[in-house]
């Protein structure tokens, strides 16, 4: 296997917003960060190694009107989507179920966090104000004596 195919995925992927990842952080294996060319996206990158010892990058994408992304690119090429940062729920309306539809959420959501967190993809560099608003408004981890 070979980080190359990493390298051409990504690029693959990202073609329509003018990127590609940089050939230095590839060879070291550094994260980074990468704006969208005339546009408002931005990815945030990191490397790791999965349990059966395979290269891949993680990123995540925040696009304020496409919305966000979350992926992984294996050193064989093969992507796996994961989860993105949940807004919103359906429901039928009864209060049990909304408040069960929220629990849901907000468990998710706080599970991501700590994920991306734990990937590196939310620490040393920019992280929209809009996902730390909608992160902040969907994990119901506000002060319980707000009225807002």
């Amino acid at each position: 296997m070979t980080v190359q195919r990493i390298k051409a995925e990504f690029d693959a992927r990202w073609e329509s917003w003018g990127v590609a990842l940089p050939e230095e952080d590839l060879t070291a294996r550094r994260g980074g960060a990468l704006r969208q060319v005339e546009g408002s996206g931005l990815i945030r990158y990191a490397f790791g190694k999965s349990e059966d010892d395979r290269e891949y990058l993680e990123y995540y994408s925040f696009h304020r009107i496409g919305g966000d992304s979350h992926g992984r690119i294996y050193d064989t090429g093969e992507f796996e989507r994961l989860d993105s940062l949940q807004t919103m729920y359906i429901s039928s309306g009864t209060e049990e179920e909304v408040r069960r539809r929220k629990d849901e959420m907000y468990e998710r959501n706080r599970k991501l966090l700590e994920d991306l967190h734990n990937a590196g993809l939310m620490d040393g560099g920019p992280v929209p104000h809009s996902f730390q608003i909608n992160a902040y408004l969907t994990t119901d981890d506000r002060d319980s004596d707000d009225s807002d």
